[in-house]
């Protein structure tokens, strides 16, 4: 509340009980001025529907953000930095290309602005609008852009746009962002957004089995059997007789392989049981 609550504000609406009261106290304390502002949601519509709440927070954790002449900006979080891209997808309103372009970078400029302090991004940034080969439109963008982070409450700096269309900036990190705050590592990527390919995974599957046949077993025979417990479209791919995986790890290891599907096991996790 202490960061966001700008002179503006002309009241802070709380649709439970005990945060109400908290944020009371809490501006007696810190910002009287803004006791009398606070109100209790007691209406039986939802406070968060009512105003599109969810809408606006699905809408900011997404990648893409659409533009409204159709172009649309990618922001892409990572640890280091935070990337942004602007395109102009379908825009081909004005005759001239680079008028088309200017149109798109300066309405690219309004949006990120506003999505820096919706999603709370701080750190390194860097824009990359699209390429534009007049001076005098690459400096009045540069100049929109600024003019749209005027408002931000947060210290920032601006350093002016390279030859290569890209705008370095500073944000400082006050808290989290807003990403960081409502979602967490995906447990089947580990927070690299991707994941292995059915086709990866078979094959990881098979070189395991493989070695697992061939290693040395003192005071045993080679185990004549195994059997592989996989997840149902590496599985597939496992079985498929064009391809011949199991065939030929079989071949090579003069052992009988059976796979079985386990809906249970994620993409890149599997099982070999050794039998006798």
């Amino acid at each position: 509340m202490r960061d966001q609550a700008q002179e503006g504000v002309a009241e802070i609406l709380v649709d439970e009980p005990v945060a109400y009261e908290r944020a009371l106290v809490f501006a007696r304390r810190f910002m009287p001025h803004l006791e009398d502002r606070i109100r209790l949601w007691d209406r039986p519509e939802a406070l968060f529907e009512v105003f599109d709440v969810e809408e606006v927070i699905a809408e900011a954790l997404q990648p893409r953000v659409r533009l409204p002449s159709g172009g649309f900006v990618v922001i892409d979080q990572t640890e280091a930095l935070t990337a942004i891209d602007v395109n102009t997808g379908r825009f081909v309103g004005e005759a001239d290309q680079e008028a088309t372009v200017l149109h798109t970078n300066l309405e690219a400029a309004e949006v990120i602005a506003h999505q820096l302090r919706l999603r709370n991004l701080g750190g390194l940034i860097v824009i990359d609008f699209i390429d534009m080969e007049r001076a005098e439109n690459r400096q009045k963008l540069y100049d929109a852009f600024r003019a749209a982070m005027v408002g931000d409450r947060a210290a920032t700096t601006v350093l002016p746009m390279s030859e290569l269309g890209l705008v370095q900036m500073t944000r400082k990190r006050g808290r989290e962002s807003l990403a960081q705050v409502l979602t967490e590592d995906c447990q089947a990527c580990g927070g690299t957004g991707r994941v292995k390919s059915a086709e990866t995974v078979a094959y990881e599957v098979m070189r395991a089995a493989r070695r697992l046949l061939l290693r040395p077993r003192p005071g045993k025979v080679a185990a004549r059997a195994l059997t592989v417990m996989a997840a149902p479209e590496v599985a597939a791919l496992l079985t498929e007789p064009r391809l011949g995986m199991v065939e030929a790890v079989a071949e090579l290891t003069d052992a009988v392989l059976e796979v079985r599907a386990d809906p249970a096991l994620a993409r890149d996790a599997f099982d070999l049981v050794e039998r006798d």
